[in-house]
């Protein structure tokens, strides 16, 4: 049977309904540039029906809001965090490769080009003149400045590749950090739902977090229900086979430095290597590790190891050729690059298999003694009048050659430029395709902002909804009072 006052309770009811809701879009409109919010909405049924005085029929019991939720969408997440895994994954390679193709700065005033061009000309001036020890210096200085171009080069690759090694480091102690943040969420969204409270402002924290986890590393997020409860599961995150979060429990990552610095990575709990899977974090793996053998990445690694290749073919290239001329002492068979300034006979002694960019060098005899250099192609001691400079001719033709790097390999420029062709090609495809998933983050992006982005527009419906709604239920409040009031009035 219904109240004698059961008016009066709807119309509160329905106070407190258009209440709830007036609030809910106010917070909507206060969060509207939040970053990570998700818009609000009052769930709102009609209360349970009561009997009438008479007869079988029901009267209405007003409204109750049963909840207020957010609006979110678990596919568009999942799909989000996918592709923005894959995104940033692009986007790192692209930003560190527009870096790696700096080094070799080319086209510039100092850069290959202009090394070379000081080199050869100075042979050929060489060629050219009569025994001027001036002339042998400049050779040897312009030799020096070659080495000194790729002691640079190797020095900034390998510059490079320990700025990504911080880098790793960084985005370790980032998903470390993560996890605990997304651990300690957990525990406390399920005793919040636990207790009856909602947890929508932690559970947007949490989405956040997921946000920027997917940006480091490729995750799988799940929800498993608890004892078949599916309004409070348990959610976890794994990144790989390995489980990087469970509900409020969760593993880090240890980061080790190995005898050349660089970080191996291994699970804390396991001991296991860590493998990110894509994201910032697994770029950053390929670019400092990556050899380009087997099909792995072209990252620093390979470059390098390029770049060495490029230094021994034309330092035993140009030795060839050396040895076979004379200095104007009569000296024959020196080598004029070894490495880490070591004499032409050590460096016999040891062939080439330690030579590098990083340490080329001319050798120590031309260095002490420059008349040693062979621009003769005959020995001058033995025979009449003054060294022919034919081999200083060789040397110089040498240097603009199509077989200086090999046969039909082309010339050091040649080689040079094609190993700065591989990074441009590397570098515009990270960057076309850092621009198409960009493009399909912001996709998926705007398709969730459709459904949990607050609209100014929408609330402001909302507010004048809302408000009307709370007006004509304070009429109706009103209008129960005047009767109620008649009524007693009556009976008095």
């Amino acid at each position: 049977m219904a109240s004698t006052f059961f008016g009066v309770s709807i119309a509160n009811s329905g106070l407190r309904s258009s209440q709830a809701a007036l609030i809910t879009t106010s917070n909507n409109v206060s969060n509207v540039k939040t970053t990570g919010y998700s818009r609000q909405v009052v769930t709102q049924v009609a209360a349970g029906a009561a009997a009438v005085y008479s007869g079988s029929g029901v009267i209405g019991g007003g409204s109750e809001v049963t909840a207020i939720e957010r609006e979110r969408n678990w596919r568009l997440d999942q799909s989000y965090w996918s592709q923005n895994t894959v995104q940033t994954t692009w986007q790192t390679k692209s930003d560190t490769m527009s870096q790696i193709e700096s080094v070799f700065g080319e086209p510039s005033d100092s850069g290959f080009t202009t090394v070379m061009k000081n080199f050869h000309d100075a042979l050929e001036n060489l060629s050219k003149a009569s025994p001027d020890p001036s002339v042998r210096t400049t050779v040897e200085s312009y030799g020096e400045a070659f080495c000194q171009y790729l002691h640079d080069a190797a020095a900034s690759l390998q510059a490079q590749r320990e700025g990504v090694n911080q880098d790793v480091k960084t985005s370790v102690d980032q998903i470390n950090s993560y996890a605990k943040q997304l651990a300690d969420l957990n525990k406390t969204i399920a005793q919040a739902k636990a207790s009856g409270s909602a947890a929508n402002e932690l559970q947007d924290q949490r989405d956040l977090l997921l946000d920027k986890l997917s940006a480091v590393a490729g995750i799988t997020v799940t929800q498993t229900a608890q004892n078949g409860d599916e309004s409070n599961p348990v959610w976890s995150v794994s990144i790989g086979s390995q489980m990087l979060v469970n509900g409020g429990s969760y593993d880090t990552i240890k980061c080790t430095a190995s005898a050349d610095n660089m970080f191996t990575l291994q699970w804390e709990k396991t001991g296991d290597a860590f493998v990110p899977n894509g994201g910032s974090l697994g770029s950053q793996l390929e670019l400092r590790d990556g050899t380009g053998t087997g099909g792995t990445y072209q990252g620093v690694p390979y470059y390098q190891e390029q770049l060495n290749v490029f230094a021994r073919t034309f330092a035993q290239n140009f030795n060839a050729e050396h040895k076979a001329g004379y200095g104007s002492d009569g000296t024959t068979s020196l080598n004029f690059f070894t490495y880490s300034g070591m004499s032409s006979a050590a460096f016999d002694a040891d062939i080439y298999s330690n030579l590098k960019a990083a340490n080329i060098s001319v050798s120590s005899d031309i260095k002490g003694d420059v008349s040693k250099i062979a621009a003769a192609s005959k020995n001058p001691t033995t025979t009449s009048g003054e060294s022919d400079n034919n081999n200083a001719k060789a040397l110089a033709d040498l240097l603009q050659s199509t077989d200086c790097m090999g046969a039909g390999k082309g010339t050091p420029e040649d080689a040079l430029n094609a190993i700065i062709t591989t990074m441009g090609t590397n570098g515009a495809y990270a960057k076309r395709m850092a621009t198409n998933m960009s493009s399909a983050v912001a996709t998926i992006s705007s398709r969730r902002s459709s459904v949990s982005g607050v609209s100014t527009n929408e609330e402001a419906s909302n507010l004048t909804m809302y408000q009307q709604a709370y007006e004509s239920s304070a009429k109706v409040l009103n209008t129960w009072d005047d009767i109620y009031t008649t009524t007693l009035d009556l009976l008095n």
